[in-house]
């Protein structure tokens, strides 16, 4: 599927000299190059920024938010932007700590009074800092990080208690990037801000910056302004559930933002916290938040990240620094990235998952290669292009094998559907609920939930995606019972809860 629709229009607060120098491309070369990458059908929309200084050089929309509606997207187009978000957290924690609420090496035990851990750890020895900057030893598998990606469910005081059941980091104390920290962080920030992080992060970070279509809540957003999510098919281009609602926005990735508001997003960190002539963000907060606290050594894609600041990656691009914060979420993928020394930055939002998603840091390295004015910058895209062109037809026949052996499978289960009905409940993962619908069982957790299917009729084993990927459920039914008593999922015992 080739989506040609394109909507386009150009922010120049300044046309000077000043700020467009004689070496700065046009936003016409700017737009050709990202309608070119669009036209390669990657992805169904796609939304783009470009930032020079304190300037939006170029804004554009391409393709659709919601295919099947035809609505376009604009550089007004809300796309959920995942991990990106950190950034976002980071910087309210920051401003918290700039104010006195706190200090970023104050213990987990002075922080979160009453959070248990694993006996192998030791909060006084786990700072706020250790928390943001992935060096905090504590394992991102376990109930809180899954409860606050994608069921939304417990309280913080429940969350807090629930730390315990996260082991020890198999990299110990080393980097090792996952949520835990940053969610860690927002149960930090909801004991001192009234209305917790969401609340802390509109009056600190958006409303001064102006980012007025951006936010931490799905509700506030109309459907008609949201950027829609799909996954590459078999064949073309297939919408899936949109797996995000308020509860399960989270620090470590809860915000909803455009292509023209994180462009001044961009703007107030190229500039040390200043924007359209105003100091919004202390510098010495927007120096820190790029400066490198911990090592990493991590190849992504061609870009070579050799350290974390807070909330930003730290890479190198052909010689230049890149501080940079992506997002992936099922339908979606963001990037958001500046380089302080040539102060430019871009933006690219794509509503395409799975292997669509590299299509928004070709873009962006793309933009950037044609800013920096370096050699055979359509030569480099096309062969990009190329490469992800033959990436995507790998992944959709790999798609089609997987769903030809699903669909061969036997439906035929050796129990009534109503033998398998009913809520499930694990202490650390919380309730499961399964229902009928028709010939299918419908499960949710929370905020998640989907169809279920058939993986193994013999051993009552079901397929459910309910955290981006598909699971297995195996459901236990004792000889000669006419129900499931209990069922495991994720290594968990849910047992089956009522008569």
């Amino acid at each position: 599927m080739r989506l040609r629709h394109s909507i386009s229009w150009f922010v120049m607060l300044c046309l000077a000299a000043t700020v467009c120098s004689a070496g700065t491309p046009s936003p016409a070369d700017l737009g050709a190059l990202a309608r070119e990458a669009f036209a390669s059908g990657a992805t169904p929309g796609m939304s783009i920024a470009i930032v020079q200084g304190d300037t939006t050089l170029f804004v554009s929309g391409y393709g659709y938010a919601s295919v099947e509606e035809k609505i376009p997207v604009t550089p007004e187009t809300a796309f959920y932007l995942a991990s990106t978000g950190k950034a976002f957290t980071a910087l309210e924690v920051q401003l918290l700590a700039a104010k006195g609420e706190f200090s970023l090496d104050d213990p987990l035990s002075k922080l979160l009074p009453g959070a248990a851990l694993d006996s192998a750890l030791d909060p006084n020895k786990i700072s706020l800092r250790d928390l943001l900057t992935h060096t905090h030893g504590i394992s991102g598998r376990g109930p809180v990080t899954f409860r606050c990606a994608f069921t939304g469910e417990g309280t913080g005081e429940e969350l807090a208690g629930l730390l315990r059941f996260h082991p020890p980091a198999k990299e110990g104390r080393s980097f090792s990037y996952s949520n835990l920290g940053y969610d860690v962080a927002g149960l930090i920030i909801d004991r001192k801000v009234k209305g917790g992080w969401r609340a802390g992060i509109e009056r600190d970070v958006l409303t001064p910056l102006g980012m007025r279509r951006s936010g931490p809540r799905v509700s506030r957003v109309s459907p008609k302004d949201m950027a829609q999510p799909y996954e590459r098919g078999a064949v073309g281009f297939e919408r899936i559930r949109y797996g995000k609602r308020d509860e399960n926005m989270n620090a470590s990735g809860g915000e909803l933002s455009t292509a023209a508001d994180l462009a001044r997003f961009v703007r107030v960190h190229l500039n040390g916290g200043w924007l359209e002539g105003r100091s919004i963000i202390p510098e010495r907060v927007i120096l820190e938040s790029r400066r490198k606290q911990a090592q990493q050594t991590r190849q992504f894609g061609e870009m070579t990240r050799y350290g974390w600041g807070l909330g930003w990656d730290l890479a190198m691009y052909e010689g230049d620094t890149l501080v940079s914060r992506f997002g992936d979420f099922p339908g979606f993928r963001s990037h958001v990235s500046y380089m302080p020394s040539r102060g430019i930055g871009v933006v690219v939002l794509v509503n395409g998952g799975g292997a669509s998603a590299p299509l928004a840091d070709i873009v962006a390295l793309s933009l950037y290669d044609r800013l920096l004015e370096r050699a055979d910058v359509v030569d480099r895209l096309r062969n990009r292009l190329a490469g992800h062109g033959t990436d995507m037809q790998k992944a959709a026949e790999g798609i089609r094998l997987d769903r030809e052996r699903r669909a061969g499978r036997d439906q035929r289960l050796p129990h009534a559907l109503s033998a398998y009905a009913g809520d499930y409940v694990n202490p650390q993962f919380g309730r499961m609920r399964w229902t009928t619908n028709g010939d299918r069982l419908e499960v949710t957790m929370g905020a998640a939930g989907c169809t279920a299917e058939v993986f193994d009729a013999s051993t009552n084993k079901m397929r459910v995606e309910l955290t981006g990927g598909g699971s297995i459920v195996e459901f236990e039914i004792p000889p000669g019972g006419a129900r499931a008593t209990a069922l495991k999922f994720l290594d968990a015992q849910f047992t089956r809860s009522g008569s």
